[in-house]
Formats: structure tokens, C-alpha cells, sequence
């Protein structure tokens, strides 16, 4: 058992408990002998805490414990315990790797990084310590990680999407990345260098419209 590695989640009382307990039980299925796993729920709503703050905090814990630790949203499930190790091994080897995205609200040059909602990290990519998951006027939370890398020329990977089942709510065009990536939406499926199907990140889960496609996804991961 890798007691170094673990997959760390949160959310408030503000999302579906069935989404918690099926996340759970995915992660702890693939992840047998391969990571630990740690859920934080905290009692406030959104805006009250955001998302960065829960991070941060949860990484100062975490890293007193584990050398790595896969960051996952609680929508975001692994498809297989390769995908799993791969993440974790290439973390290991010094690489930011997770999900792509894009902070499309955010005029910043159509950059794209390595999204919290699937990111894989340890604490000796940063000597001089985790910077803060907080956003900044050039990005969104948790960008900041692959803008350091850029400028340091360290290498990242980034898991491109490969399809998703419906477009965000209340819009008409999937969410854009750059102009050379394919597009995301609702329920994506997110591949690795080689073509190998990784995650599964439903999105906007905590409006309650899509959660039928996540429980479906996780309730096939789990036969």
C-alpha cells in the first residue's frame, strides 16, 4: 500500500450526499493499493469559503502525511487504477499533470493549465513552498502552479478532452480552450499523452441538473 499517496476531495452540504458517496466509492475501488483517500466537508456555503482557501488548507494537512497528493473536485473520477498510477507516477517524476482548462472569463491570452480539478503534485515541485491556490488577475484558481512552471521551463501534462454528453447549462457552445484543443462541456472525458482515457469531470455539479450522468458514470465504474 502506498501510504505516501493520497486522492484529497471536498464540498459543502450544498451538493447532492449521493454525489459524495459515489465519488468515494470510486475512488476507494480503483485506488486499492494505490493511494489513501481524504474527503474534507466543510460547514459554509458557497462564497462564505471558496475553493482556493479549502485547497490551501488542505494541502498544509496533507503534505505533513503524504509525498503526493492528486487533488480531485468530488465530480472528477479516476476511470481505472492505471489512470491512478500514471498520474501519481508522473507527479513523482517532478511533472504537473491533470486536467486541461481554461479560465474563460479571464483575459489572459486564451492561456490554458493544469486545473485543480484533477491535478497531481508534490511538495518538492516547489522548494520555496506551494504558492497559494488563490486566483490572480492573470488566472483562475490553482493557475498560478502552471504559470510557474512555464516560466521555470518545468515540464507539465496536461489531460486534453477527448468527449463530453451535454453543453455547460444555459449555454449554447461547449467551453473553449485554445484555439489548437479541442472543446469541453458537461460530463468529459479527459485522455493522457497516449491516448489513454484518464478522468471523468461531470462540471456544475452543485446545480443538481446534470447528476443523473454522474451517478450513471460512477455506478459503471463500480460493477
Amino acid at each position: 500500500m502506498h501510504t505516501d499517496r493520497v486522492i484529497f476531495t471536498y464540498s459543502n452540504y450544498q451538493l447532492d450526499p449521493r454525489t459524495v458517496e459515489l465519488h468515494k466509492q470510486v475512488c476507494e475501488k480503483l485506488g486499492t493499493g494505490i493511494c489513501d483517500y481524504q474527503y474534507l466537508f466543510y460547514n459554509a456555503p458557497d462564497g462564505a469559503v471558496v475553493p482556493d482557501q479549502v485547497i490551501d488548507y488542505g494541502l498544509n494537512q496533507l503534505f505533513q502525511k503524504y509525498k503526493t497528493v492528486l487533488i480531485l473536485d468530488i465530480d472528477c473520477v479516476p476511470l481505472s487504477p492505471e489512470a491512478l498510477k500514471y498520474t501519481f507516477e508522473q507527479a513523482e517524476k517532478g511533472i504537473l499533470t491533470g486536467n486541461v482548462q481554461r479560465s474563460n472569463h479571464i483575459e489572459n491570452n486564451k492561456h490554458v493549465y493544469v486545473a485543480p480539478s484533477c491535478m497531481g503534485l508534490t511538495k518538492a515541485m516547489f522548494p520555496q513552498g506551494i504558492p497559494s491556490f488563490r486566483p490572480t488577475i492573470r488566472g483562475d484558481i490553482g493557475e498560478e502552479l502552471t504559470y510557474i512552471f512555464e516560466q521555470q521551463g518545468q515540464p507539465f501534462e496536461m489531460y486534453l478532452p477527448r468527449v463530453y454528453q451535454a453543453l455547460p447549462y444555459q449555454m449554447d457552445v461547449p467551453w473553449d480552450l485554445n484555439d489548437e484543443m479541442p472543446k469541453y462541456g458537461i460530463g468529459t472525458t479527459f485522455v493522457n499523452c497516449n491516448g489513454m482515457e484518464m478522468y471523468y469531470h461531470l462540471f456544475q455539479s452543485r446545480l443538481k441538473v446534470f447528476d443523473h450522468l454522474f451517478f450513471t458514470k460512477c455506478e459503471e465504474l463500480l460493477r
